[in-house]
């Protein structure tokens, strides 16, 4: 028999408001969502449209699969782990900033004087 997951939506969104301290209205405001959705989806029922699903993720910055679940995709490998653990930040480096005038980045850094 397979094992079956719950979806987590309900639970991720009331914590994702709380956290952020966030209402369902400017999460309305800024995807589109009408409010009585996004009321249904944190009291616990399934996203129907995966369009407000993926709106929501976004908002939020966080994954769909996030979103739905309520832990991070096993499948996706966790890039910062990655990051840190490769040998790419290994060593010194030198970086050097320098100021530039915009006048002078739009004519490609060359100098304009005759």
């Amino acid at each position: 028999m397979k094992n079956k997951k719950q979806l987590k939506t309900g639970e991720v969104l009331r914590r994702l408001l709380a956290e952020t301290k966030t209402s369902l209205k400017e999460v309305g405001i800024a995807t589109g969502i009408p409010i009585s959705s996004l009321s249904q989806i944190k009291q616990g029922r399934p996203i129907r449209d995966m369009g407000n699903a993926r709106a929501i993720a976004s908002y939020f910055g966080i994954s769909l699969f996030f979103l739905l679940w309520g832990e991070d995709d096993p499948a996706t490998p966790n890039i910062i782990h990655k990051l840190e653990t490769d040998e790419i930040f290994k060593g010194t480096y030198e970086i050097t900033l320098k100021k530039v005038s915009l006048k002078n980045r739009e004519s490609g850094g060359k100098n304009e004087k005759n």
